[in-house]
């Protein structure tokens, strides 16, 4: 279905005796999408427009994929739960539009698996007329933590709503919502823009409300209270950064890129962000972070360090950066080595486990020696985080003194992988409803061992 380089997308072509075009129809079906059946045009273009915002929101952090995403579940529940935290604090005056951009998300998700493309893209309008309502009521907020949370989360919704917009495309059978990554540059610029435009806003309020030393002072809980909103803007960071357009020149070997403003990138290696450059016609990743004084990069493997400034401008090839003032610190190997010890001498921070999670879910981490958890260090939500990481180990998985839920026990074994030699079970009550769950797991394993687990009487 893709057009080619510089021609138009057209489905006026597809019959429904074609082999591939029953394949479409399968996976309408499988996706739980509606189309008619007598259809193919129909059908092509809901699962061309489903795929592009599946992984629009895969790329932002939301979902995982087309076949896991339901944007009517996972990924909407996701955006929902924020907005549902937001509304059960703010007033009145802000509550309404909250709610009602809410509305219109999950209204636009019916007419798109209905194949219904127009109607949607007219409800993601209102989505974004309401959540800019909401974020220009946000700055009369009192409350200094309340506001900027309003601030962010309608920033968040309103951007969404406009990539969404923006990634349309007209053909002779109607509107289409494009991948992302197929889209024509043009429309990746004025995307690019528009998302600048709108965390420029979010960051220019959020810093009009930064409390003074005085406050600081007579507030005792001052500094957890900006770690909580510096992480909640790192989230907003890190999943809006990838749409950046990042501007690159060729002489020779080597590629001159100029990476968009470093107030665009999220604050801590925990929260590193990506994005994506071509070397060569190949695709290649970087993978960046700032610290109080400085930008961290990851690229092929190496760790680099350069000085924090307003613009970021760097020289590399296929294998390394050149520039000499953003020299390389250490490899992703030396890294691993240095952020924990393999064995059971060192238990999993709480920012060890989010600086692997961070890596896995930009693609840019290999494989983990062990995965070892312990409640002195986590949370059982940390669990659900580390999750996602045991495809990547090859050692030893060990849970210690954790409480572990049903939940818990679904993640562990819809993503324990066949790589792991040992699994170790310490401290922990399983229910009934657990002990397949653990089979699963124990059946991918050269050995298991378990040790003072409380087991449920069947009974």
């Amino acid at each position: 279905l893709n057009p080619k380089k510089g021609g138009q997308w057209d489905f006026s072509s597809l019959s429904i005796d074609d082999p591939l075009n029953a394949g479409i129809f399968a996976l309408c079906q499988a996706a739980g999408l509606r189309s008619n059946d007598n259809d193919a045009v129909q059908a092509a273009v809901t699962v061309v427009s489903y795929c592009g915002v599946s992984e629009l929101l895969q790329l932002i952090g939301i979902g995982g994929g087309f076949m896991k995403l339901d944007l009517n579940g996972l990924a909407l529940a996701q955006i929902s739960r924020k907005l549902d935290e937001l509304i059960g604090q703010v007033s009145a005056l802000v509550k309404a539009p909250l709610e009602s951009a809410k509305l219109h998300l999950e209204q636009a998700n019916v007419h798109l698996k209905n194949g219904n493309i127009s109607r949607a893209l007219e409800i993601w309008k209102l989505v974004n007329i309401k959540a800019t309502e909401a974020r220009s009521v946000a700055i009369n907020i009192k409350d200094r933590d309340l506001r900027d949370g309003t601030i962010l989360g309608s920033t968040e919704l309103l951007i969404l709503a406009d990539i969404l917009l923006e990634s349309k495309v007209d053909t002779e059978q109607g509107p289409v919502i494009i991948s992302h990554i197929k889209l024509p540059q043009k429309q990746k610029e004025s995307i690019s823009n528009i998302i600048e435009s709108h965390l420029s806003y979010a960051l220019t309020k959020l810093e009009e409300t930064k409390p003074g030393d005085l406050k600081k002072m007579l507030t005792w809980n001052s500094k957890e209270k900006e770690m909580d909103k510096q992480n909640r803007l790192d989230q907003v960071l890190k999943s809006f950064f990838p749409l950046l357009t990042t501007r690159s020149t060729k002489l020779g070997t080597t590629t001159t890129i100029e990476l968009p403003e470093t107030k665009f990138m999220p604050d801590g290696f925990e929260d590193c962000t990506k994005t994506t450059v071509t070397i060569n016609g190949e695709k290649k990743s970087i993978i960046l972070w700032t610290e109080k004084n400085s930008i961290g990069l990851l690229y092929e493997n190496w760790f680099y360090s350069a000085e924090k400034t307003e613009k970021l401008v760097v020289d590399l090839n296929s294998k390394e950066i050149l520039t000499k003032s953003i020299p390389k610190t250490l490899t992703m190997q030396a890294w691993l080595d240095k952020t924990y010890v393999k064995g059971f001498s060192v238990w999993w921070s709480k920012n060890t486990l989010q600086q692997l999670a961070a890596l896995s879910s930009l693609g840019s981490l290999p494989t983990i020696p062990d995965m070892l958890l312990h409640s002195d260090h986590l949370t059982p939500a940390d669990v659900l985080t580390a999750a996602p990481l045991l495809p990547l180990v090859t050692g030893c998985v060990c849970l210690c003194n954790l409480f572990l839920s049903t939940p818990h026990w679904q993640a562990i074994s819809s993503h324990f992988g066949h790589t792991t030699e040992v699994f170790v079970l310490f401290g922990v009550r399983l229910e009934r409803e657990h002990y397949s769950h653990l089979a699963s797991v124990v059946r991918r394993v050269e050995s298991a061992w378990l040790a003072d687990v409380t087991v449920e009487d069947e009974a």
